[in-house]
Order: structure tokens, then sequence, then C-alpha cells
């Protein structure tokens, strides 16, 4: 902040008058450094504030009007939510039941191999890290190696795309 500068009667009735004249702030800024005083535009902006005036407008464009005959814009319509109807005989897919597994078989974190499957069995090594299944991982359709087995592969996974699920 600058406190050189005091607004003078003189500055503020130079003020006064360009903003008369619909300058816009940064001009009245110009015309005023020009002039010898040292203002910048958000001082001219503050002041102009502080006695209740304001700037010139900042839309001084006329709204067109649309002429006849002219093209209506296309407007996208909003997408709603499909309706979606009842199932007289729904086709529940129910996943096996999970009981939880027996983590004596179970590979510490820091003992996995790449070649073991990565699911987490709950339990904790002796590291205190977790135990993973530790299976030989299976291959998905595509010949590619996953990250389970595939008893985990098909708890995790839904592979068959055909089957329908109602939630």
């Amino acid at each position: 902040m600058n406190d050189d500068f005091d607004w003078s009667d003189k500055a503020v009735e130079l003020l006064r008058s360009l903003v008369a004249a619909n300058y816009s702030r940064s001009h009245i800024a110009d015309v005023m450094r020009k002039a010898g005083h040292h203002v910048t535009r958000n001082a001219v902006i503050g002041k102009l504030r502080r006695l209740g005036l304001s700037g010139p407008p900042r839309n001084t464009k006329p709204k067109k009007e649309p002429q006849p005959g002219s093209r209506k814009r296309f407007r996208i319509p909003r997408m709603t939510k499909p309706k979606i109807k009842p199932i007289a005989n729904p086709i529940v897919d129910v996943k096996p039941e999970f009981r939880g597994e027996d983590v004596s078989h179970g590979v510490e974190y820091l003992q996995l191999q790449r070649h073991h499957c990565r699911a987490p069995l709950g339990g904790r090594g002796s590291d205190g890290l977790m135990l993973s299944c530790g299976k030989t991982k299976g291959l998905d359709s595509l010949g590619r190696e996953m990250s389970y087995c595939p008893t985990h592969a098909r708890l995790f996974f839904n592979h068959d795309p055909g089957r329908q699920r109602i939630i």
C-alpha cells in the first residue's frame, strides 16, 4: 500500500470529471498519472467506491434480438434416467458364500513370489503383515496371468457377461 498519495480536492475533481466522461478505470489512472497524481488503477477503483461513484457500465452492448427466419440453435436434451421395468422372473447372481479361509496355508507378504495368488486371507504373518492365499495364479480367457488363483478370481470377478444381475 502506498501512503505517499493523498486524494486532494483537485485530484478528486479530476476523477469525477473523468468518470462523468465515461472513461475506463485504467484510462482514468493513466490520465491522472500524466497530470502528476501517482495513482494506480486499483486506487482509482477504491476511491470511486468510497465516493459512491460508479465507473462506466461494464456491458454497454445491447443484447441482440433474434432476427425473424434465423436458425435456432439446437440444444441437446438432458439425459434422464432410464425407466427400469420389473422382470417377471428375475435371475439373481448369488456369489458363493465366503466363510473365511484357512490361514494355515497362507504366505507372508514379504515371502510372496511371482506365481502366488495375491488374495488377502485376513490373518497376519509373523512379520505382522497380511497373509496372502499363495496358491498358483490362474489364466484369464485371453491366456494372460491373473493376480489371483481360479477360486479367488471367481469370488472377485464376474467372468460371464451373459449372466444378468439384479441389484
